[in-house]
């Protein structure tokens, strides 16, 4: 029989090894997270420039794939945080309803050209699980978010004012968002799409008032070249997302908006001067004969309106499930792509559509609250999410995880 001090001693050499392999799995976590703050971004970017596809996806996507689906896996062999569960339980939903849906059918004919259409509404809970696992704080997440946003905005900005996209976007997308009385299209930056855009750069500046430093010379800077890109992108989504948030903060008088010691007017004044100041680029880009607000119609005749009353008209053949796998979600010739809810509801049905949000809301709990900063970013999301398919916004749906889960870091780490 050993003595006890050499079992002790074994116990210790044992608690060891264990505690070093936690903590490498720890970092191995953070920096594949790190690695997708950075590089999804460009993927369009280097998609377009190295061509090359892989059973159909496009190398880059296949690569964030993979690597989300590698954080997952390391983020099960932590212990569990609060609220992962919920984004597991979001993908069980969703893969529950698919089963259905392909009994329904007798057949997964067209389910991986279905997929590659809604493969987002599975990767951002599985995203969300992986970020919530992993040990980033909220500063570590701000700074690697401006660390590539500099770079993502020059090159954004070279390709608005010289239009020369090295072929990554086809001239008839630059004539579709052409600005009217200009020589420019909408910004399309390194993503290929002025939503996508806008949406993006709202996020990050989102970011650098909730987190960044207040004050300074290059911190105007940058946020005065993040606020041009996305002006540029002429997103009324992105647009009316920003101010919504900027407004909400400083009437609440968030110090992370409206810092302490330095309110020469008061909250109610400084929102309505934000308010003031965004309108009055909304005329005057209107009153140039600038695309930005006109949709040629009666606002109430605004056909993302009509689209629910169209889809509502034909809901009742596919309310449990959803359109079958062979069947883009178009109702009566009108695609639902401008609605995040219109497309879960047609994609998934109310099976899949009620408790998918309902658990992405326990998810992201810890980050909800009632100051003027959370309530700022979950208006600005739930107007990305029924202003487009927000979901399917790469990466901005992305970016707008990280900045949820930093909001419930930050909380935490206050309240401890």
């Amino acid at each position: 029989m050993k003595p006890r001090f050499v079992n002790m001693r074994s116990s210790i050499r044992g608690f060891q090894i264990t505690s070093i392999a936690l903590i490498g799995r720890e970092k191995w976590l953070a920096g594949c997270l790190r690695v997708l703050l950075c590089f999804t971004p460009l993927t369009f970017l280097v998609d377009g420039l190295i061509q090359i596809s892989i059973g159909g996806m496009s190398f880059c996507n296949l690569a964030v794939s993979a690597t989300v689906v590698f954080c997952v896996v390391v983020g099960w062999t932590l212990v569990q945080g609060k609220g992962s569960g919920a984004f597991l339980g979001a993908i069980g939903i969703l893969v529950l309803v698919l089963f259905i849906k392909a009994f329904f059918q007798g057949s997964w004919n067209n389910f991986v050209p279905w997929l590659s259409q809604y493969q987002y509404y599975f990767m951002v809970p599985l995203l969300a699980y992986a970020v919530i696992q992993s040990k980033l704080n909220a500063e570590e997440i701000a700074k690697t978010v401006r660390l590539i946003s500099v770079p993502v905005a020059v090159i954004s900005l070279y390709f608005f004012f010289t239009k020369n996209y090295f072929g990554l976007v086809s001239q008839e997308v630059l004539n579709q968002y052409a600005i009217v009385g200009t020589r420019y299209t909408r910004m399309l930056g390194v993503f290929g799409s002025p939503n996508v855009a806008g949406s993006y750069f709202a996020i990050v500046l989102a970011f650098d008032f909730l987190f960044g430093a207040k004050g300074g010379r290059l911190r105007i800077l940058y946020r005065s070249v993040t606020f041009a890109c996305l002006i540029l992108s002429f997103s009324r989504m992105a647009f009316l997302g920003f101010a919504l948030f900027l407004v909400i903060g400083i009437l609440s008088g968030d110090d992370a908006i409206f810092p302490r010691g330095r309110k020469l007017i008061s909250p109610h004044m400084g929102a309505l001067l934000i308010g003031m100041g965004f309108l009055a680029i909304v005329l005057a880009m209107a009153g140039s004969g600038i695309y930005f607000w006109h949709t040629g119609t009666d606002f109430f005749e605004n056909p993302r309106l009509e689209k629910w009353v169209s889809f509502l008209k034909t809901f009742g053949d596919y309310a449990l499930v959803g359109h079958p796998f062979a069947l883009h979600i178009i109702s009566e010739g009108a695609t639902l792509s401008d609605n995040s809810f219109l497309m879960m509801l047609g994609s998934f049905g109310i099976l899949g559509s009620i408790p998918y949000f309902y658990l992405l809301i326990k998810g992201f709990a810890p980050s909800l609250g009632t100051s003027g900063s959370r309530i700022g970013v979950l208006l600005m999301l739930l107007l990305f999410l029924f202003l487009s398919d927000f979901m399917a916004l790469y990466p901005s749906s992305y970016l707008m995880v990280f900045l949820l889960i930093a909001l419930g870091r930050r909380r935490e780490s206050t309240s401890a």
